[in-house]
């Protein structure tokens, strides 16, 4: 089967074939396709289809990334929590595309209020249960699900928060959300739509979170020990690896440090990138 689909970036149209048995297989949720270079256009991009062959997003995604490896001593509790959770998961991948909520996971680690319009009220609370799981014992987000008649008579009190409205950013006056910018975030949602189990999905987000929370701690662990002097990244990735034996490259750290200073008001000390290439040499 074909279905007509357009690359998030260039906009160019195109097709893709989807066979019977990979639909078949989607009862509940989404299935999600990689489309490399040169099938549609010159972009490679992740598209998110239900099983009424609709394409619910698509996304650029850097296939470079790497996340690293962290056991978490919360597995165990995570997936006990789930059996007592009080949201649906499948509501919530198929009624909020994976840009919004890669756009999700960039607010609660930096520490913005972030609104999502949306008129289905009954979302409301799933959403907001889901963040609460996947958020406990690392982050504490600031997420509200508004209908828009609601932020259209009352912008001012909004002003401060990024607001989303299906999967586009309405308001971002920091400019923080670039979609260049969080790829790392993109990537975890790429693995935690992935992932078909619903458990293990969604403990996939939760660790992820509780992961980049016990670094950006470390990180400022280190800053503390060397009292505000520059720090080179390589110091810092070997200092990660020796504490936590995890191997983080550079777009991860990247990642962390926006966390240390975005959501903890930290500043990292940071040498030029000069002498951070050469650290490395």
């Amino acid at each position: 089967m074909k279905i007509e689909i357009r690359c998030p970036r260039c906009e160019k149209i195109g097709a893709i074939e989807i066979s019977e048995d990979k639909i078949k297989d989607v009862s509940r949720g989404l299935l999600a396709i990689n489309v490399s270079e040169k099938i549609v256009c010159e972009h490679s991009f992740v598209a998110y289809v239900d099983r009424n062959l609709e394409i619910r997003d698509c996304f650029m995604a850097d296939f470079q990334i790497e996340l690293p490896a962290l056991e978490s001593a919360a597995t165990a509790k995570a997936e006990t929590d789930y059996d007592t959770k009080d949201f649906d998961l499948i509501l919530i991948k198929l009624n909020f595309p994976a840009s919004s909520i890669a756009y999700l996971l960039r607010a609660i680690i930096s520490n913005k209020k972030f609104a999502i319009i949306n008129d289905q009220k009954f979302l409301e609370s799933h959403l907001e249960n889901f963040v609460e799981y996947i958020s406990e014992g690392s982050f504490d987000p600031h997420i509200e699900v508004i209908p828009r008649e609601i932020y259209i008579n009352d912008k001012k009190k909004y002003s401060s928060y990024v607001v989303l409205e299906e999967n586009k950013l309405v308001q971002n006056e920091d400019h923080i959300f670039n979609t260049n910018e969080i790829n790392v975030e993109r990537t975890i949602v790429q693995k935690f739509l992935a992932e078909i189990n619903e458990k293990s999905s969604i403990i996939i987000l939760r660790n992820e979170l509780e992961k980049a929370f016990t670094l950006a701690q470390s990180i400022i662990e280190l800053i503390r020990d060397f009292k505000g002097k520059e720090l080179q990244s390589k110091k810092i990735i070997d200092y990660l690896e020796e504490k936590h034996n995890i191997d983080i490259k550079i777009p991860y750290l990247n990642f962390l440090i926006n966390i240390v200073q975005e959501y903890f008001g930290v500043n990292v000390p940071k040498s030029s990138e000069v002498s951070n290439f050469l650290g490395f040499l």
